[in-house]
């Protein structure tokens, strides 16, 4: 597998809950290009919640709207993950 290669990296945004950066990268054969980067700053968790109700497997999932792209779609539950508590 061949990586790219990161050539800068600049902060644009930072708070408690996301950093934002802006990175030159070069993928394998290609030029260089500003990529968007968003990364959170302290860990976080997702569950999969399954059951077995009457030989049928049951997930259990939320259906929320993304203002962002204004649309609504399903996903697993998750969230940030408190000073002091374990994400397990």
């Amino acid at each position: 597998m061949v990586k790219w290669h990161v050539h800068s990296e600049r902060r644009i945004y930072e708070s408690p809950w996301v950093n934002l950066a802006l990175t030159t990268v070069e993928p394998p054969g290609a030029e260089p290009f500003e990529h968007h980067v968003i990364r959170a700053p302290g860990p976080a968790a997702g569950c999969v919640i399954t059951r077995g109700l009457r030989n049928q497997q049951e997930v259990l999932l939320i259906f929320r709207h993304r203002f962002i792209t204004d649309t609504w779609g399903w996903e697993i539950p998750a969230g940030g993950v408190d000073t002091g508590d374990n994400a397990e």
